[in-house]
């Protein structure tokens, strides 16, 4: 057992544009937010386990609630939850010293999802890194609930620190496409062929950051597609080409972009369109590009609506077209165990999306960096 301190370095996030380090936080007891009224399974007192944080991506959620807070986020806490941890515990799973991804759901295990093991969808969830205090630290505390439904993931030494900390968004694109023609299961066995067949459709990805390039790397590698990708940054449609996409076009939503977008489709549109951007004008565009009897994934959380910049759906175009779109949101333990073997066998390359490393000193360095779109993803390092 390695030694568990009391007090340690945090990144605290106190509210819209103020986040600053404390250098003697303590672990704090888990809490039940406002919101989840309901979640009577949850025990505050559940000592769960202590990891020592090696590395913690931040994610273009992490920017938006520094910028303009959240509702399910209630300051002070701790951000972040993309993570590469290591336990300081010896457990009847796992030796003190062994490197783990952490998965950031924390489960009520008492409704009908928890019962199905739906985890993502828990009616009464708490999530690291934005009811619980999240990876921009030195040390963070994981719930029992979490150790007891496998949430922590040991890694293999060929995946570095940073790779391992985007095994949890990988995992949620593994999600995001098994709801779009795999009702869920697994998508991936090593020495088998892929069962998700899909080679003989067109997919548009509208998206060129992490996320985006996360799913150009599985639909090309794993599901033999060529797809195309949607973007706004130069620097990341070089790296979408890099990465095999078929073709790159930036977005603006006019006539033009989108009658050529369409002129290089083999038909009237794509099979399948990803939205992998939180801009409300990507899921309009998504209708305009999508053939009928396709298929729309809603990945991203789109932004909230404000005056002139609210996300639409012309139901008419779903209804005539005969289009169908489906919604993702997080993982299941499941989804981590498939995205660790698929970054191992470099199905998905996770070196090229982490593009940088900051200090914790320099969070808001990091967040500064996300939220403006510079680089990939830029790593935390405690």
């Amino acid at each position: 057992m390695k030694e568990i301190p009391s007090k340690f370095r945090a990144a605290v996030f106190y509210g819209p544009g103020r986040i600053s380090v404390d250098s003697k936080r303590e672990f704090q007891p888990l809490r039940v937010s406002e919101y989840d009224n309901n979640a009577t399974n949850i025990k505050s007192n559940s000592r769960g386990t202590i990891l020592k944080v090696r590395s913690c991506c931040v994610c273009g959620y992490d920017a938006r609630v520094f910028r303009n807070g959240h509702r399910k986020v209630k300051p002070p806490i701790v951000l972040g939850h993309e993570i590469c941890a290591e336990t300081l515990e010896d457990t009847s799973i796992m030796s003190a010293g062994t490197r783990v991804a952490v998965y950031p759901v924390l489960p009520c295990l008492s409704c009908k999802y928890c019962y199905y093991k739906m985890y993502n969808l828990c009616t009464n969830m708490q999530e690291v890194g934005s009811t619980l205090d999240g990876g921009f630290a030195e040390y963070m505390h994981i719930p029992q609930e979490t150790v007891q439904i496998g949430g922590l993931l040991p890694l293999p030494d060929s995946l570095g620190d940073d790779e391992a900390s985007l095994i949890e968004p990988l995992a949620c694109c593994l999600n995001g496409i098994s709801q779009i023609s795999h009702n869920g299961r697994s998508i991936y066995r090593r020495g088998s062929s892929n069962a998700l067949q899909t080679d003989d459709k067109s997919v548009a990805i509208i998206g060129d950051g992490p996320i985006g390039l996360i799913h150009l790397q599985l639909f090309k590698n794993l599901l033999r597609t060529k797809p195309i990708l949607i973007g706004k940054i130069s620097e990341r449609m070089d790296i979408a080409r890099s990465l095999g996409a078929k073709r790159t076009f930036f977005s603006n939503n006019t006539d033009a972009t989108v009658s050529e977008i369409l002129q290089f489709s083999d038909s009237d549109g794509y099979d399948l369109v990803v939205v992998a951007s939180s801009d409300p004008s990507a899921l309009e565009l998504a209708t305009m590009i999508a053939s009928k009897g396709s298929t729309i994934s809603v990945f991203a959380g789109i932004k909230e609506k404000s005056a002139g910049n609210a996300a639409t759906l012309d139901p008419n175009i779903i209804h005539y077209n005969q289009i169908s779109v489906t919604g993702s949101f997080s993982s299941t333990p499941d989804n981590f165990k498939q995205a660790i073997q698929i970054a191992t066998d470099k199905v998905v390359d996770l070196s090229k999306i982490v593009t940088r490393q900051c200090s914790l000193d320099r969070i808001t360095d990091a967040l500064f960096l996300t939220e403006n779109y510079k680089g990939l993803r830029t790593a935390v390092i405690p």
